[in-house]
This record gives structure tokens, C-alpha cells and sequence, in this order.
């Protein structure tokens, strides 16, 4: 009972003295205290707090708040497992990262691997962004391999046939900068292999970073799409063109949805990074080793719109004389909507920190999310 006085009184005296230093009224972007209209009632509260958690067919899943990369929710959220073709969105990640969109591939016959495939032709040339459309749109493994071996080759020294495996070693770098710690690939297009394994977080992750470049959040987004390459006969340019349409569901048929990419493969069973955008609102969720991906995907953004709601948050620099807010932007972050007045949380050392509400609220940022 003295700790929780002792806080409201911190909280008072540090809200206080900002607003002396600054001469203004709360920071911006900061919540006042609920008045009592506002506040929920206890019937409203106990319902909040008896909405059961979802049940999935998934192995392992992650429910996070992208705007913090805060998890909301998980379930062995790092247990290591084939991913299949979410693969790819290192791959396309990778490959916006280095290349020009517009700058022109050519499909060899190394690269015409089977499986899901948008029935590229040896000899074809398209731009990086039309491969990017397949690969990601339809999940096509031709479209996937042929920007691996032409970045590969073209940006990361790979010669001849090595381009794909320098490509390869390069996506590896990638996740350790991004501290994917459970993170391997073997292949850019998602194929089962020995040492080919992620997690629901580090995917999680890794769907952040893909919808943090707008080139790529569009193309997640798209239903279908029809791609256009050219095959060169002589002096004569023949148009190809190769109708796609996502694998997604969800984009059909869940409000909001807006991303990003599905796999299937014998050994991941059926997987799927997934995200949802309402107004300031957005979700991200990861199956892994599911049955019923796109059941889960639905259960789980549900009940994430059930039990949190989205509120404006200030980065506040705690170093700074009291009272100093930064010149950045508000985030909406996601809060539990029976904590809103005073949601505190530890995120541990080093963590950035953000005020809402009247006391503050730490939440790690990775690069992509931070203001």
C-alpha cells in the first residue's frame, strides 16, 4: 500500500514540475487521467478480464503491437521451426535493401526451381519489383530464387552459380543485425532443410521491418496483380505477362488486413505472418505449424481488438532536465483497456521510455519503430 502511494506521488510531482518547466499543460501527445465518465465500470471490467485467450491450431504464435514491437500475446513464442515461405520476406526485404526496383533481372535455368512457381521462363528478364510482386503476392519460388541470384551476384560478389548462396549467407547477416538470435536460412525461398528454422517473435519481427519500406508494405497489401517480363528473340522484345493472386485470404476477407506472407511445406505444416491496420490501430500476428492458419490469424487479431486499445505516446528523454519532451511524433501504442490509468510496464535496461497517461511507459523499439 506505502510502494503504490509512494508511485502516485512520483508520478504527481514528476507531471507537476514538467508542466512548470515547460509552462504548458501535459506533454503532447500525452493522455490525461480518465474522469470518472470515462472511466469503465466494474461489470465492464470483469468482462475485459474473463474474455478467455485464444485457442489455436498453431504450434507456436505471437500477437504483437508493431508500432513498439511489443509482444501482446504468445505461445512458445521461441520455439525453433520451419518457416516455408515466409522465408521469402527476408528475401524481398534483403533485395529492397540493395537494389534498384527498377533495374532488370534474367531468369536462368538455375533458378527455375518447382513448387509453387509464377511460371517464369528461362531466358526472361524482368525488373527486381516484378519479381518482388511474385515472390511475395503468389509465393513464387522462381521469383523468389532468381532476385537472390541476381542481388548475389550483382551486389555481394557471388560469380556464376554462387550468387544464390552469397545471396543466402547475407540474409543470415541481416538477422543478426536485427537480433533474430533464433533465425537461419538455408535457401531464399522457404524450402525444408536441415538448419532452415525461425520463431513466432523473430518473424514477428522481421514482418515489422518489411512493412517499415513502403515498397514493400504496397505489395503485401495487393490481392493480384499481373506481372510483365520480356523474352528477347533476336532484335524483337516479346511481352510475358504472369496474372498472380495472393495467398493471403485474410486480405479478402478480414477487415484491416493489409499483409504479409504465407508458406506451406511438408515439415512447417501451414504458416503465416499476418497484419492489420484500423485507423491508428495495428496487429501483427504469427502462426507457425498450424492447421488452421488463417482461423487463427482471425481468432487471434479479435481478441487482440477485444482486450487493448490504442493510445498516443510521447517520447519523453529522461535525462533531460524534467519537464523536456522530444521533438518527435506520437506512436499509438497498444494498452490494456482495463490499465489505462496508469499502464506501466518494465521493459528492462537501456529501454526507451514513453509517458502516458501520468507515469512512464517503457517499451523497446527496434530501428523500424522508433520515432
Amino acid at each position: 500500500m506505502v510502494a503504490q502511494w509512494l508511485r502516485w506521488v512520483a508520478a504527481l510531482l514528476l507531471l507537476f514540475l514538467g508542466m512548470a518547466t515547460s509552462g504548458f499543460g501535459p506533454p503532447p501527445g500525452a493522455n490525461p487521467t480518465p474522469t470518472d465518465s470515462e472511466r469503465l465500470t466494474q461489470s465492464e471490467l470483469a468482462i475485459l478480464r474473463a474474455s478467455p485467450e485464444p485457442t489455436l491450431s498453431a504450434r507456436s504464435a505471437v500477437l504483437m503491437d508493431p508500432a513498439t514491437g511489443r509482444v501482446l500475446w504468445g505461445k512458445a513464442p521461441d520455439r525453433r521451426l520451419p518457416i516455408a515461405s515466409t522465408t521469402k520476406m527476408m528475401t524481398a526485404l534483403l533485395a529492397a535493401e540493395l537494389a534498384d526496383p527498377d533495374e532488370v533481372a534474367t531468369v536462368y535455368p538455375r533458378d527455375l526451381v518447382l513448387g509453387s512457381t509464377v511460371s517464369l521462363r528461362e531466358g526472361e528478364r524482368l525488373t527486381i519489383e516484378q519479381l518482388l510482386y511474385g515472390a511475395l503476392i503468389q509465393s513464387g519460388n522462381d521469383a523468389a530464387v532468381t532476385i537472390a541470384d541476381h542481388v548475389g551476384r550483382e551486389y555481394l560478389g557471388g560469380v556464376g552459380d554462387d550468387g544464390i548462396e552469397t545471396f543466402v549467407r547475407a540474409m543470415n547477416v541481416r538477422a543478426r543485425k536485427m537480433g533474430l538470435t533464433n533465425t537461419q536460412f538455408k535457401n531464399p525461398n522457404g524450402f525444408d532443410a536441415p538448419g532452415h528454422y525461425s520463431t513466432a517473435r523473430d518473424l514477428a519481427v522481421l514482418g515489422r521491418e518489411v512493412l517499415a519500406n513502403p515498397l514493400l508494405a504496397g505489395i503485401v497489401a495487393t490481392a493480384q496483380y499481373r506481372m510483365t517480363g520480356y523474352l528477347t528473340v533476336g532484335r524483337e522484345r516479346t511481352l510475358v505477362y504472369h496474372p498472380v493472386r495472393t495467398t493471403n485470404e485474410l486480405l479478402r476477407s478480414y477487415r484491416g488486413a493489409n499483409g504479409i506472407k504465407t508458406g506451406t511445406t511438408p515439415q512447417a505444416g501451414e504458416a503465416l505472418v499476418a497484419s492489420v491496420q484500423r485507423g491508428d490501430a495495428s496487429l501483427i500476428a504469427v502462426m507457425l505449424g498450424a492447421t488452421g492458419r488463417f482461423a487463427d490469424a482471425r481468432a487471434l487479431f479479435d481478441w487482440g481488438f477485444d482486450q487493448y486499445e490504442w493510445l498516443p505516446i510521447t517520447p519523453f528523454v529522461f535525462e533531460s532536465p524534467v519537464g523536456t519532451v522530444a521533438l518527435q511524433q506520437p506512436l499509438f501504442a497498444a494498452v490494456a483497456k482495463w490499465n489505462v490509468d496508469l499502464p506501466f510496464f518494465h521493459a528492462g535496461a537501456g529501454a526507451a521510455r514513453y509517458w502516458v497517461g501520468t507515469e512512464p511507459l517503457e517499451i523497446p523499439l527496434s530501428a523500424a519503430g522508433a520515432p
